[in-house]
């Protein structure tokens, strides 16, 4: 099977500063984005130009420790200092924010303190979040029927809930500083099917059975 492929446009970046990721934010207003951990920027194909102000972003890029992207580029969500989470949607501008309970937010106060970074995951209608640090892995899910586009509120309704492996397995911690870790969202007709992967470590599978699941604890029953 060929192939063809074709060069509509190229362009050089006009920053000294390398730059991990790229990322088509949007699904129906596609902008690229040059991100990092920290920062965020937009950049025009044609002109090579950045943009480096996003007006909805600017109050919390500041006190970002980490940003991702969802694998359908539709949402891009961070974690700050306080240990709020953010979500915001590219093609509507809405940006909403996830309050943390106290567990979740210990356990990003330390991991920062160790100068690790939490990893971040989020699914892509953006109504299920998972937060991964040193020994500990949190799921955040949103509670409403409606979208969270629809939502008039700023802060949204969720559920987190600690998933919690046999005594056998054993998680990556403070100390395992080389571990690599991984996870995507799977939908099927049903349910949505969570999997995480940390290199020589721990797999984690099975049914999260969305909001009707009322136990805040995954099964043992579900990791191998």
């Amino acid at each position: 099977m060929e192939i063809r492929l074709e060069i509509l446009t190229s362009t050089s970046i006009k920053q000294k500063k390398p730059w991990p990721r790229v990322s088509w934010l949007g699904k129906e207003k596609e902008a690229v984005f040059l991100l990092d951990d920290k920062f965020i920027n937009e950049i025009n194909l044609l002109s090579g130009k950045i943009k480096k102000k996003i007006p909805s972003l600017q109050p919390f890029l500041k006190d970002v420790i980490v940003l991702t992207t969802s694998i359908n580029d539709a949402w891009l969500a961070g974690v700050l200092t306080t240990g709020e989470l953010f979500l915001w949607n590219k093609d509507q501008d809405c940006l909403k924010t996830i309050p943390i309970t106290e567990k979740p937010k210990e356990m990003i106060k330390a991991t920062v303190a160790s100068s690790l970074r939490p990893y971040l995951y989020v699914s892509g209608n953006g109504k299920r979040i998972l937060l991964i640090t040193p020994g500990c892995i949190f799921l955040w899910e949103y509670l409403e029927l409606k979208s969270i586009l629809s939502s008039k509120s700023l802060s949204l309704v969720g559920r987190w809930s600690q998933v919690i492996p046999e005594e056998a397995v054993l998680l990556p911690s403070i100390e395992d500083k080389e571990a690599v870790v991984n996870a995507v969202f799977i939908k099927n007709e049903a349910t949505q099917v969570l999997f995480i992967n940390t290199l020589n470590f721990v797999t984690l599978c099975g049914s999260l059975k969305g909001c009707s699941n009322k136990s805040r604890v995954v099964p043992a029953a579900l990791i191998r």
